[in-house]
């Protein structure tokens, strides 16, 4: 099948001169009307009309950009992604569909969909999401680490891809109110923090009403969740709602839900079924109107979770978000640590405002197995052991071996040690001391390292931008 050209401009408004699109989509009418727009935007853009054809095309070209439909025959969308995914510089996609839904969302993000658009779409807005993944890729502008909505300030930090997915997740799952969503992590990783995203990507629909599942007594729970009428049990002299009730059309976050009893999963299963509740003591339904998210820092296993009812589990799953730990996105740590550190200056004026070079490396070679949670423990501890300008490793180190009880293999004037790893016990712990010994005896020449630890170069350069050693 041939190509159409849309007709070139002299220029984008956001100084993106020409750069080459390649729109596929079977609705004739609309890509032709879309690449005609984008193309008065300054895009080079090619419209083909079937999955086969750009297939042969991202064979033989090279584009700067897919917006992409994904339900064509007899080549799909899907088709295009994956193949897309094995070329050697696989360009950005954005997804324009007319079919979209929460699981072919989220499949499509993690085939490395930028964002992903309702039809219709309008090409102003198209304009401005491809503007912001061209210039990110091309290094000038730092990934947004604020945006879980549009328009939208996040507090999930981070520029590693695992967190760009997440926020990308969130805004996408917030759009479904009725979808049960469950945040599946480690402690420490940030869940409640997820469940919060979630909520505020639908501003103005009711409060935000959490319960610790782990932390509160069976004979309690049922009272705080679902409320109780006056007499309903001793010392209940008046009636009180629930989380339930209180959040109204907001958010109600069940916290460590695996912790709760089986007699308890009961009853939130009937909840979730049919949408209606008892207060305790009370003869009138309820209704929930309430999103509903769960988090456990169990992981599936063989499509069940341990300590929750399958059959509750198929309820609270409609979706499920990994929260990633911060063991596998160390290039996030310093961002991280410069936010702790930045929200203790604003409370304390005077303080070290800044974390040495030597200090970062030493937070990155450690294996946080208190995750977010703890990086932020110790960096407000050794901001208060500091008495200098900045905070340096040795702060950090005794932070680190303070809330550990064992002392990380780094210090402050010396190179990293991978025999100092070694003997910390851990994998990770030693590949990146292993990696920054070489990197640093190199006197960081890339190439250098790569050959003394007998790796290939990119595959180390790869590993030296997640550590946050190069950018």
């Amino acid at each position: 099948m041939g190509t159409a050209r849309a007709p070139d401009s002299a220029g984008s408004p956001h100084g993106l001169k020409a750069n080459r699109l390649l729109l596929v989509d079977d609705d004739r009418d609309l890509a032709l009307r879309l690449g005609q727009s984008l193309g008065s935007l300054g895009w080079d853009v090619e419209v083909v009309h079937d999955g086969s054809e750009a297939l042969r095309l991202l064979d033989a070209r090279n584009y700067d950009a897919i917006v992409l439909d994904l339900e064509m025959a007899p080549t799909s969308g899907w088709q295009v992604l994956e193949h897309r995914s094995r070329l050697r510089e696989p360009p950005p996609v954005v997804v324009v569909s007319g079919h979209l839904d929460v699981p072919s969302t989220v499949r499509a993000l993690h085939l490395g969909v930028v964002d992903a658009y309702q039809k219709p779409v309008s090409s102003r807005e198209l304009d401005e999401c491809l503007t912001r993944t061209i210039l990110r890729r091309r290094g000038y502008e730092r990934p947004s680490a604020n945006l879980a909505a549009p328009g939208a300030e996040s507090n999930i930090l981070g520029e590693s891809s695992a967190i760009q997915l997440l926020r990308a997740q969130i805004r996408q799952v917030a759009r479904y109110r009725e979808l049960p969503v469950l945040v599946v992590g480690e402690t420490g990783a940030g869940k409640e923090l997820v469940a919060r995203e979630i909520h505020a990507a639908a501003p103005g629909a009711g409060p935000f009403e959490a319960i610790n599942c782990a932390a509160i007594p069976e004979t309690l729970f049922e009272s705080e969740v679902f409320g109780h009428e006056a007499g309903a049990f001793t010392d209940a002299r008046d009636s009180k709602p629930g989380l339930l009730e209180r959040a109204r059309r907001g958010t109600v976050f069940f916290d460590e839900i695996s912790e709760t009893s089986d007699a308890i999963q009961a009853r939130l299963l009937h909840v979730l079924e049919t949408r209606s509740y008892r207060r305790v003591g009370g003869v009138s339904d309820l209704v929930v109107g309430a999103r509903i998210v769960s988090a456990t820092n169990r992981l599936p296993e063989e499509g069940v979770i341990s300590g929750i009812r399958a059959d509750l589990y198929y309820r609270i799953a409609g979706i499920t978000l990994v929260v990633p730990p911060l063991r596998d996105r160390q290039e996030d740590i310093p961002l991280l640590a410069e936010h702790f550190l930045s929200r203790m200056a604003l409370a304390a004026p005077g303080i070290p405002r800044s974390l040495t070079p030597r200090a970062l490396q030493a937070l990155q070679i450690y294996d946080w197995p208190g995750n977010v949670r703890e990086l932020k423990a110790v960096v407000e501890q050794a901001v208060i052991l500091s008495d200098g300008d900045a905070v340096g490793a040795r702060e950090v180190r005794i932070a680190i071996t303070e809330r550990s009880g064992h002392e990380p293999e780094v210090d402050s004037t010396a190179p990293f040690s991978a025999a100092g790893a070694e003997r910390a016990g851990s994998l990770p712990t030693i590949e990146r001391a292993l990696i920054a010994e070489a990197f640093h005896a190199s006197q960081g020449n890339v190439s250098e390292a790569a050959r003394q630890l007998g790796i290939p170069r990119s595959t180390l350069r790869d590993k030296l931008k997640r550590m946050g050693l190069v950018a």
